[in-house]
């Protein structure tokens, strides 16, 4: 499986590197397992003076819309065979905290993920966080040249 990586070359932020990363491992690993293996996952990352958005994008079987809701909920997994019913034997590929436990690190940089999932643009996931953590002061982190990240891809 192809991943493309779409990204400034310089991004000024301040977060944690190591946790960032892990989100970034939990989201792409999500998409290769879950999307189409013809079609590569795309990962955008997008700045403005106050927030940094990374976008990772698979193609392929999509989330149900009933499922949505509790995606980010602990203990939530969900088949990637299409012919899977609730109820029948899934193979354990992962304990189903990956998402969980990435919504609690955004979170914790005082950001928010969402998705959207739909047959037409396949499954997208948002993480938008803040380049300075609250109450640091000034209008972005490249700005004031405080502090500088360079994000890594996972």
């Amino acid at each position: 499986m192809l991943v493309e990586l779409h990204a400034p070359s310089k991004l000024d932020a301040i977060f944690d590197e190591g946790r960032i990363a892990q989100v970034l491992s939990n989201l792409i690993g999500n998409a290769i397992q879950y999307g189409d293996p013809e079609i590569p996952v795309s990962v955008r990352v997008a700045t403005n003076d106050d927030d940094v958005q990374i976008f990772v994008n698979n193609q392929g079987k999509t989330i149900p819309p009933e499922k949505l809701p509790t995606i980010f909920d602990p203990m939530v997994r969900i088949a990637a065979n299409a012919d899977w019913k609730e109820g029948d034997y899934m193979e354990r590929t992962s304990l189903g905290i990956g998402l969980y436990i990435s919504r609690e690190i955004v979170h914790a940089h005082g950001g928010t993920i969402t998705l959207t999932s739909d047959p037409s643009s396949g499954t997208t996931f948002i993480v938008t966080m803040p380049r300075l953590p609250a109450g640091f002061g000034g209008a972005g982190a490249g700005a004031g040249g405080k502090s500088k990240s360079t994000p890594r891809a996972a």
